[in-house]
């Protein structure tokens, strides 16, 4: 017994250590097996491109592929390279296309007089650059074109753009613009030395002028306005009241209204004659009630030659928040309204 008892216990231990190697293999992975085991992705063949993406104008056409042939498996790495590609393309409609304007013309057509101050005449452009086609829109008109075409009818009395014309300006076609503008040969014009005096004259206007020729009362809105222009302006002693400077010099009262500041500052205006709104009165001129539509641009002046007139004095009136406004140059007089 003593014999058989070592041999027993040597053969259970060999069975012991066996089964705990097993054990220990099927708990531990093998790194190299996982690797063998890996399949890397494959791409799929290319698709067919896809249709034109616009039916007009240039856009794309796509063709695609998938990454499943194989698919990754077991960590295998995905497939190299994009999975779409793409190509311009055009469609097969025409698109419609927006009109835009061309530069202007450097001629003016129709100037309303051969020469002098005053000509005006029509400047023009076409919607061609290019045209409108396929259903395109017309070439976009400037949102202030119908102001400026009233305040064009408002402030010129001889030389307001003719129907066509305005026809035109309203259209975005055409521009009314000065013209013509060289010396009449036959007719006299003012010299540098009295156009120097003349400038000394406006320069010298005062912001309290309307208040004193107005009595010294303060202005209420709806009352009258008293404007004067005195007769001892050196412009009006040495130049325009002098009969054998200009014998055919007249003077008279303009209003203007600028409702936009592109509008020309060198109008001079409608004259003003005598009715239920103005009392002219030779250099004075009353307005009847201060109200919005009295409000304007007033100017007392010689036209000295036909078309040729000059600003002698000159009184911005309009009514601001309640308060007439009288300006004069730089400076602002304001009469309250009680």
């Amino acid at each position: 017994m003593k014999n058989i008892v070592p041999g027993f216990l040597q053969e259970l231990l060999i069975v012991i250590v066996t089964n705990l190697r097993i054990h220990e293999v099927e708990k531990v992975s093998c790194p190299v097996s996982r690797l063998c085991s890996a399949i890397n992705g494959g791409w799929s063949q290319w698709s067919e491109f896809t249709e034109c993406s616009v039916t007009c104008g240039t856009g794309k056409r796509v063709r695609r592929r998938h990454c499943d042939h194989p698919r990754p498996q077991e960590g295998g790495l995905y497939c190299i390279g994009t999975d779409h590609q793409e190509v311009f393309c055009e469609g097969y409609l025409p698109c419609p296309r927006k009109g835009q304007w061309c530069s202007w013309s450097p001629i003016i057509q129709h100037c309303t007089r051969n020469c002098g101050p005053r000509g005006m005449g029509l400047r023009l452009r076409q919607c061609a650059c290019p045209k409108p086609s396929q259903d395109g829109e017309d070439c976009e008109i400037p949102p202030e074109t119908a102001e400026m075409a009233v305040n064009l009818l408002v402030n010129n009395s001889t030389d307001a753009p003719t129907g066509t014309a305005l026809e035109a300006i309203l259209k975005g076609e055409g521009l009314w613009e000065p013209c013509n503008r060289h010396h009449c040969s036959y007719l006299k014009t003012l010299n540098t030395e009295e156009d120097l005096l003349l400038l000394e004259d406006l320069n010298l206007q005062r912001a309290e002028d309307a208040w004193i020729s107005s009595g010294g009362l303060p202005q209420r809105i709806h009352g009258p306005l008293k404007l004067f222009c005195p007769s001892s302006r050196n412009s009006r002693k040495k130049i325009f009241d002098k009969s054998e400077r200009f014998p055919k010099s007249k003077f008279y009262w303009t209003r203007s209204i600028p409702t936009s500041s592109k509008e020309p500052y060198y109008i001079p205006g409608i004259p003003i004659v005598n009715s239920n709104l103005f009392i002219v009165e030779n250099d004075h001129l009353t307005i009847h009630s201060l109200d919005p539509s009295t409000m304007g641009i007033y100017r007392f002046g010689y036209e000295y030659e036909p078309g040729y007139f000059e600003t002698v004095c000159f009184f911005p009136v309009y009514i601001h928040q309640w308060q007439q406004v009288c300006s004069y140059n730089a400076t602002n007089l304001k009469l309250e309204s009680n």
